[in-house]
């Protein structure tokens, strides 16, 4: 990327940034392609330390150790440059993602939560369009946009077929 400093002539420069992000609750996204969910890493942070616990000299003890700590930062961007600056990756984050692309999915969780499945089942499209809406609305979930409903049912292994001159969800019921 071209890059300059104000009132500097500008230079080639491979950003090799990552962000960082703190939160309660995943954002929800309105991305669902696999480059997005690609180059999120969440992890879980699920340790909850009792009050009674919670050690008051924890900065001083950490300060006393910021050599060892500085060490093994260093050890990891070696290893991190080595890895092509890919980070590793694990069973705990590879569930995490896929955790949080079911929870932006808000037609899965409509299919999971108000749908009959079975081969022999059919439901016409636009009774399906209108329950999925409702869905989204009561529950405040975001809604995919009307035109790639279809899509995203097939792409879920679901088929359309024209069922008297009306096109219909096989596979699926309300």
């Amino acid at each position: 990327m071209n890059v300059e400093f104000k009132y500097k002539d500008c230079f080639e420069f491979k950003n090799k940034a990552r962000l960082l992000f703190t939160c309660n609750e995943l954002p929800i996204s309105m991305d669902r392609t696999t480059g997005y969910y690609n180059r999120c890493l969440i992890l879980s942070m699920d340790n909850v330390v009792d009050k009674e616990k919670i050690d008051v000299n924890l900065t001083d003890e950490l300060l006393s150790e910021k050599s060892g700590i500085v060490n093994w930062a260093v050890e990891g961007l070696k290893r991190l440059m080595e890895n092509g600056y890919n980070f590793t990756s694990s069973t705990s984050i590879n569930e995490n993602i896929t955790m949080y692309k079911d929870q932006n999915d808000s037609l899965q969780m409509f299919i999971d939560e108000n749908c009959k499945k079975d081969d022999d089942l059919y439901i016409s499209m636009s009774n399906f369009k209108s329950a999925y809406s409702k869905y989204c609305d009561i529950n405040r979930c975001v809604k995919i946009k009307d035109h790639l409903i279809r899509q995203n049912l097939i792409d879920k292994g679901y088929k359309i077929t024209k069922k008297t001159n009306v096109h219909c969800v096989t596979g699926l019921s309300i």
